[in-house]
């Protein structure tokens, strides 16, 4: 029985080995016949949003390198509907909340029905309770983007703590001077970018990272560079964004925000090459300025 479970530990250290193998040699022969190298942010992203036959103006970039502390942007001042992309604020406002001690994780936040909204998830879809916990909503709002989630969220900051869309740009770090940035929702890529930078900056924010790395398994930013990468999308009618932060050595490298209006990838079915191609092209760039800093094997 031992020498059995011994052989078959051995068959499954094995599978994994040659999973990971194959995921490094996939990797390698992505994009090919592009090169990153002598090439500036603008090129990289200006030539590839040019490949899918876009134009820049529907697409709004946010890039900070948190080695050199420099931000990277295109149209990052182009205010728009976040759709779920702000959940990751959410979550970052009630961690500042635990760290306070004015709540914890096993707090109990009340339901109310006439926040109910359809989609994904286990508050959406589950059997209804009387309240939930503060973790287990975090939680789904994150991982599956349970609106409903969300909802009970918001609307227990606005009742108990203030004005919870303004604390999220206040978070963010952004000096706001678009008075549209205000209506509830509304970003640009600077704001979700400042957001980016304050989680990733600190270990109060563990806890939202580990779920958006354990999220949206190669999809969107994810697709090609899917380990070691925290993402949240966001994607609501002509809306359709992605925002992550990479790390390297167990150290955060990048901060990316992607947003698009109106921009037809989903109706062409490149949302995941898109996302996906420009990420992994930064991910490259990033490689290349930092040289010292690549994965130890």
């Amino acid at each position: 029985m031992t020498r059995r479970l011994f052989k078959l530990l051995i068959s499954i250290n094995i599978i994994i080995i040659t999973l990971f193998s194959a995921q490094s040699i996939q990797a390698e022969e992505i994009d090919t016949q592009y090169s990153v190298r002598g090439k500036s942010f603008e090129q990289i992203i200006y030539e590839t949003i040019e490949e899918f036959g876009y134009t820049t103006n529907n697409v709004s970039i946010a890039y900070y390198d948190f080695l050199n502390q420099k931000h990277y942007y295109l149209n990052e001042w182009q205010p728009m509907l976040a759709a779920s992309a702000s959940k990751v604020g959410t979550a970052a406002l009630y961690a500042n909340l635990i760290n306070e001690g004015i709540l914890t994780y096993d707090t109990e936040i009340p339901y109310n029905e006439s926040l109910f909204e359809e989609g994904a998830g286990n508050i959406t879809n589950g059997d209804i309770q009387e309240s939930y916990l503060l973790s287990d909503l975090i939680y789904e709002m994150l991982h599956y983007s349970d609106n409903t989630a969300w909802n009970l969220l918001t609307d227990y900051y606005y009742t108990n703590f203030g004005n919870y869309h303004e604390d999220l740009l206040l978070f963010s770090g952004t000096n706001i001077e678009d008075e549209s940035l205000y209506e509830f929702n509304m970003v640009n890529a600077q704001v979700l970018e400042g957001i980016l930078i304050q989680v990733g900056s600190s270990d109060i924010y563990d806890e939202i990272i580990d779920i958006m790395m354990h999220s949206q398994d190669t999809w969107l930013m994810k697709h090609y560079v899917n380990n070691d990468m925290a993402a949240k999308y966001g994607h609501l009618d002509e809306y359709f964004h992605d925002i992550g932060l990479y790390y390297q050595n167990g150290q955060t490298a990048y901060a990316l925000v992607i947003m698009t209006n109106d921009l037809p990838i989903e109706e062409d079915g490149t949302e995941n090459e898109f996302f996906g191609l420009i990420n992994f092209r930064l991910n490259k760039w990033f490689q290349q300025t930092h040289p010292m800093t690549a994965h130890h094997e």
